[in-house]
């Protein structure tokens, strides 16, 4: 498998981050570029009151800040120079949207969340979601995470529907389901037997 260079959301690589969402992250899937990952920063009652802009570019804008206020975290994967992939992580408490979305109630600051990954199309296949997973679990243990959070959808019906990440890439790194609803899976790697 190669070896991609992975590289933490910061204000250094913001700029990649950036780049990759205006051009390329959805160059095959044009109705989702506006995104830029913010998804699970904002309740829906905020995301229903265009707290977040509601414009790409407003939507981009505040993806800037929040990423400044380092609130929107996760690591790039890169061949060379150029983003290939994505991923959005950080502590389960930072995303307000994941008690509404998923029903989890209790709040964890020992939990790290995977809500996110973002493949360019011509990457995908190759082993980026893999090396960015396995990049989450490595810096959750060097952080004192107790467990690492997935979310993988039941209802999947293209690639596209599969951004929380597939089952079976999870599966794959040691993960075991938890919980199973109607539309997702709950997936936990506990980090505290490593």
């Amino acid at each position: 498998m190669r070896e991609w260079v992975i590289k933490k959301l910061d204000k250094k690589t913001k700029k990649d981050f950036l780049h990759y969402f205006d051009f390329d992250a959805f160059c095959d899937h044009p109705e989702w570029s506006y995104c830029y990952c913010t998804f699970f920063h904002f309740t829906k009652e905020e995301i229903d009151n265009n707290i977040n802009g509601s414009t790409k570019k407003g939507v981009r804008k505040c993806a800037s800040e929040l990423i400044d206020d380092g609130l929107l975290q996760g690591y790039l994967a890169y061949d060379d120079t150029k983003v290939v992939g994505w991923v959005n992580t950080n502590l389960r408490s930072a995303y307000p949207r994941i008690p509404q979305h998923y029903k989890i109630k209790k709040k964890d600051d020992t939990i790290v969340s995977v809500v996110c990954f973002l493949t360019h199309p011509d990457y995908r296949h190759r082993g980026v979601a893999a090396a960015l997973l396995q990049h989450v679990v490595e810096n959750a243990k060097e952080s004192g995470a107790r467990l690492v959070q997935g979310y993988p959808n039941r209802m999947a019906q293209d690639q596209y529907d599969q951004y929380p990440g597939p089952l079976n890439m999870y599966l794959r790194h040691d993960f075991k389901v938890t919980r199973e609803e109607k539309n997702f899976w709950v997936v936990e790697r506990d980090l505290t037997a490593e």
